[in-house]
């Protein structure tokens, strides 16, 4: 008789064959269940995230590629909003063939692989030089992993959010504590005034090269601060992870064509105060006025601003691994797209 695993009741059999697509879905549904994760159960998403490969969710790497030219990789580190000119973008297919977009040509394709209530798992592929826009999570977590090529991130922690802690955070956390996951599920607890600066200190600003991808030269050094960050560099060197009231406002801008998966929970909602906000960094700090006040820790503020009108996305389907509920193999998740 073939022995079962018993966190999930499946034989070893058959959990070797089993999707990696498809445990990141089942940890995801156990991690997300209930009102506030636990702190071993993101841990565990965390690893299964991290071991994940392009393969995995069908993709195909494209042609090896190269930093954008000048003027975009000037970009690319300077973290500007994506341009919005250029050839037409090639977007590689979960077939792995290519998808010619047509204008505009800076387009992001968007990916919707699973989405309820409790949690959701997105892929966005980015062409080089473009990327996400400052955006934030307010009362969620989020693990992001690079699959392919090589992305410049910027994460900021907002000092005079109430979820967050007294203390100013350090730029990554090696293993997720319970006090980590406080004001999860949270409300916005501030109003939503565009143009109201921040204060922020950022806590992470470098180059994450996805899963068997070599860093192109000139990739800038990553400063890291405490013991955590130096193991969490080493142990989850493709991942990054979004705590409720910690990095809770980040940038993605791809130096090389990049695959990206996000799973994150709970999902956006406006209705529940989980608006996403886009905010621009103000590295002067004399235009904060004086009903803003002023934090002494702060290393830039971020200005709430309108979305980008240079954001683009385009829908393309996940043919990947199909996905199953329960621990019966008979029931197949309907993915939901984007409109």
């Amino acid at each position: 008789m073939t022995p079962a695993n018993r966190s999930s009741g499946r034989s070893v059999g058959a959990l070797s064959s089993t999707p990696k697509i498809q445990r990141v879905f089942e940890q995801a549904q156990r991690t997300f269940q209930g009102t506030v994760p636990t702190a071993d159960s993101v841990n565990r998403l965390r690893l299964l995230i991290e071991q994940l490969g392009s393969e995995d969710l069908g993709l195909k790497r494209p042609p090896a590629s190269s930093p954008p030219d000048d003027g975009d990789a000037a970009s690319a580190s300077a973290h500007e909003p994506p341009h919005t000119s250029g050839a037409p973008t090639q977007v590689p297919t979960p077939a792995g063939g290519m998808h010619h977009q047509d204008p505009p040509t800076t387009a992001i394709a968007w990916m919707d692989i699973y989405e309820n209530e409790h949690f959701e798992v997105k892929l966005f592929i980015i062409p080089p030089g473009h990327g996400l826009p400052i955006h934030d999570h307010p009362g969620m977590l989020v693990i992001s992993k690079v699959l392919f090529g090589t992305l410049s991130v910027r994460a900021f922690h907002i000092l005079d959010d109430p979820r967050a802690g007294p203390n100013r955070p350090e730029s990554a956390v090696f293993k997720v504590t319970d006090s980590h996951l406080c004001g999860f599920h949270q409300p916005q607890p501030f109003s939503a005034d565009i143009g109201r600066h921040r204060p922020a200190a950022c806590t992470f600003d470098g180059w994450v090269a996805g899963s068997g991808d070599t860093m192109p030269a000139g990739a800038p050094e990553v400063v890291c601060r405490t013991d955590d960050d130096r193991k969490a560099r080493q142990l989850f060197p493709t991942t990054r992870l979004v705590l409720p009231g910690r990095d809770n406002v980040h940038e993605f801008v791809a130096v090389t064509t990049c695959a990206v998966l996000d799973v994150m929970g709970p999902p956006y909602a406006d209705q529940q105060g989980r608006e996403c906000r886009y905010y621009h960094v103000e590295t002067d700090k004399s235009v904060v006025t004086a009903d803003e006040g002023g934090a002494p820790d702060a290393d830039v503020y971020l200005r709430e601003s309108a979305q980008p009108s240079s954001y683009r996305t385009v829908d393309i389907p996940y043919t990947g691994p199909p996905l199953f509920t329960g621990r019966s193999r008979g029931a197949q998740v309907h993915t939901h797209h984007h409109a």
